[in-house]
């Protein structure tokens, strides 16, 4: 991530491509949030790696 700062993490940060799901109790704190260019390139790169059209 090229913006992770603005982001508000704490350190560089990359997305890994591992899609699993966490049950919301175990979610301690949020980190930060990623700009919405990178909301896209997420979605998109996503796309790529399951087949399915971003949304």
């Amino acid at each position: 991530m090229h913006n992770w700062q603005q982001a508000g993490l704490l350190k560089p940060s990359v997305i890994k491509p591992i899609v699993m799901t966490v049950q919301s109790s175990l979610i301690l704190r949020k980190l930060g949030t990623i700009i919405p260019l990178e909301q896209q390139a997420l979605q998109q790169l996503i796309g790529k790696i399951t087949g399915l059209p971003a949304s």
